[in-house]
């Protein structure tokens, strides 16, 4: 112990001396310790540990090249050092890498998720091919299928350290399953999609996001969904072109560049561009701006609004594109030496229904707090907005975290680890904590975003009900709150004008309310015969706070009723108002069955046909109608019409009988069995 903060050579003399004398005592938590990684004695560089160990006692001259780490390993067994006196030669400290972050989808060979576990190895090159690994870091049984989309990352320097900083050219080369990847991927460089058996690794970028590093990097990208107006994903080569300017409309151009797209993102059209492939971008424009927006055009259509840098997500159309989630996010270190202040960063996130699984849409309240550690801990900093959410195939968005509230970068650099914890609609999410970087790093949020509503009652819909029941049983979709209240509920039976939902409804008392968690059971005294109306009112809310959808039209709110009959049906003798007074006494067959029409004071005028906007339903009857007698000597009377109908008819037969006709009576003798066919004019 005794390094502190600095790394580098450090010389001193070691004193070998009995076993024992130094014991494998933890140190205090706040000291950082050295671990060393080489040793040289005796002008040899390189000497195993354990030959050192077996130096003979006395003392040695020895160079010890270490490095500082947060959470050193203890070694048993090392009790053979009996003091050792050194002095720090290199007090400046060296970056040391802290963060490179793949995010990629992963895709089957049909460019559907990859689901299962699969083994995964990756490898730094300094070389865009060939040449010898200078990193490798490998992890078995990964379970792939946990974002929608097939989205994945991983900080690979979490699998295992970097000393140093990476290479400016730095590539990443994935193995899955054994199966090495076609192409690799640059480091701060473009988006690439390469395969790896039966596997690709579709729009896949690696980042630099190093806190506290002596020579930062950056990275400019545009990510986002990319459809057709139908919203079918594009698919195929599509020119682009990006221009920086230093303001949302008007102003400079700083920068712009342009390329070819290849989209293939069957699912929902996701793409990425990064800036400064084709034409070198003086990342000092990054820096020394304070605020920028992006201009994007595809294949000649410019988007009618520009994209700010690290300020949320943009959804746009064009004459044949629609654009949604678009986000153009920088990728760079935190230097040391910089004061920051206040300043934004994007947060990609991606929020999924917990109940349904489903990709959530709409609009929400979402609050973004970030802690000092992935549980508990303590809160650096708080900020909360209004978020719509237009993606209903991945449910992504874009946070600006310090564009509500101010948030200082500087903050960073004063805590090597941040979590970010998110909250909707009140709901902290119920996956885990994300490491916040200074880099596209995606969070998944799962949240209760469905409504609850009546699933089934114990009564069916219109139905009778005996008189002798006490009770009913209204199930939820799932546990409410405010269910076993009895001011949730009403129930109500038609007045003495026979109808419900007027002035005159008396209200049935409900004895008893048992709450069931996601059902209730309302008791009543017998139900006289009558017509009845349960109303379950919206008061009512799930465990999460998402308001009753009574009438189950897909959004919170609104009463659920039940109608139902109480015993036999009450026979109700309608009359109209004067001076009709006319007796519902409709026909039941001639040209249209009666209805009745409402009429003023809830009164019903009963009609003997079918009236359609005033005018009655006079159908064309110009149609044969066949009589087939059977007896002889048979007389048949044929009722053609009533007091108010009169059809002319002519009768045509073959045979012996003969046709009488008075009035709009009609009498047919036969003499033998016939066939009669009578038409109508």
């Amino acid at each position: 112990s005794g390094l502190g903060g600095y790394n580098g050579a450090v010389f001193g003399a070691v004193q070998l001396g009995e076993a024992g004398a130094l014991q494998n005592q933890e140190p205090a938590a706040e000291e950082r310790y050295a671990v060393f990684s080489t040793i040289e004695y005796a002008g040899v560089a390189n000497i195993p540990f354990q030959e050192f160990l077996n130096l003979p006692a006395g003392q040695h001259e020895i160079q010890l090249q270490a490095r500082s780490v947060a959470n050193p390993v203890f070694l048993d067994g090392l009790q053979t050092i009996h003091s050792l006196a050194y002095q720090q030669v290199n007090t400046e400290a060296t970056s040391s890498t802290s963060s490179l972050l793949l995010v990629t989808q992963l895709r089957d060979s049909n460019d559907q998720p990859l689901t299962g576990t699969h083994d995964l190895e990756y490898r730094l090159f300094d070389t865009v091919s060939g040449g010898t690994a200078f990193w490798t870091a490998s992890v078995a049984g990964v379970d792939v299928a946990e974002s929608p989309g097939g989205y994945y990352q991983q900080n690979l320097l979490e699998l295992l350290p970097l000393d140093g900083l990476a290479p400016a050219e730095t590539f990443l080369e994935v193995v899955v399953d054994g199966v090495v990847a076609d192409a690799r991927i640059p480091l701060n460089g473009e988006v690439v999609t390469t395969t790896a058996g039966g596997a690709t690794l579709r729009n896949a970028f690696l980042s630099s996001a190093t806190r506290d590093a002596d020579d930062a990097t950056w990275a400019l990208r545009v990510l986002g969904n990319l459809r057709l107006q139908d919203d079918t994903p594009l698919l195929g080569t599509l020119a682009w072109q990006a221009t920086l300017y230093d303001s949302a409309t008007g102003g400079a151009a700083l920068f712009s560049e342009s390329g070819n797209l290849n989209a293939g993102d069957t699912i929902g059209g996701a793409f990425g561009i990064a800036l400064g492939q084709n034409t070198p971008l003086d990342l000092a424009i990054l820096s020394n701006q304070s605020e920028l927006w992006v201009e994007l055009t595809f294949d000649g259509e410019t988007l009618p609004a520009r994209v700010k840098i690290d300020g949320g997500s943009l959804s746009a159309d064009s004459i044949s594109y629609r654009l949604n989630s678009l986000q153009a996010t920088r990728a760079f270190d935190i230097d040391s030496d910089t004061n920051y202040n206040e300043d934004t960063l994007n947060l990609w996130a991606f929020l999924q229904d917990s109940e349904t699984g489903d990709a959530a849409t709409g609009t929400y309240n979402v609050a973004v707090s970030l802690y000092d550690a992935p549980t508990g801990g303590q809160a650096l900093f708080n900020d909360n907005a209004s978020i719509n959410i237009d993606d209903a195939t991945y449910g992504s968005f874009v946070f600006d975290v310090g564009n509500q509230t101010a948030l200082d970068l500087d903050l960073l650099k004063d805590n090597p680890e941040i979590w970010t914890e998110f909250s909707v609609d009140g709901q902290v999410s119920a996956g885990p904590r994300t490491p916040l970087h200074t880099a596209p790093f995606f969070s998944v949020i799962s949240a209760d975003l469905t409504a609850p509503t009546v699933s089934e009652t114990s009564f069916e819909e219109s139905g009778i009900v005996d008189s002798d029941e006490t009770s009913i049983t209204v199930t939820f979709s799932e546990p409410v709150i405010g269910g076993g209240a009895a001011s949730s509920y009403q129930l109500q039976r038609a007045g003495s004008d026979g109808l419900l939902g007027t002035g005159d409804d008396p209200i049935v008392t409900l004895t008893g309310v048992s709450d069931l968690g996601d059902s209730a059971a309302l008791s009543f005294d017998p139900l006289p015969e009558d017509i009845y109306r349960l109303t379950v009112f919206d008061a009512i809310t799930d465990t999460a706070g998402n308001a009753f959808d009574g009438d189950a039209d897909g959004t919170a709110g609104g009463n659920f009723t039940l109608d139902f009959v109480g015993g036999p049906a009450p026979i109700y003798e309608l009359t109209s108002p004067a001076p009709n007074n006319f007796t519902f006494d409709p026909e039941i067959g001639g040209w249209g069955a009666g209805q009745l029409v409402q009429g003023t004071g809830s009164g019903f005028d009963g009609l003997g046909r079918l009236y359609i906007d005033s005018t009655a339903y006079a159908p064309d009857v110009s149609t044969n109608v066949a009589l087939t007698v059977t007896e002889l000597e048979s007389t048949s009377h044929i009722q053609t019409a009533n007091n108010w109908m009169t059809v002319p008819f002519t009768a045509i037969t073959s045979g012996g009988g003969s046709v009488t006709s008075t009035g709009p009576q009609v009498t047919l003798e036969l003499t033998e069995p016939k066939t009669i066919r009578l038409s109508t004019e």
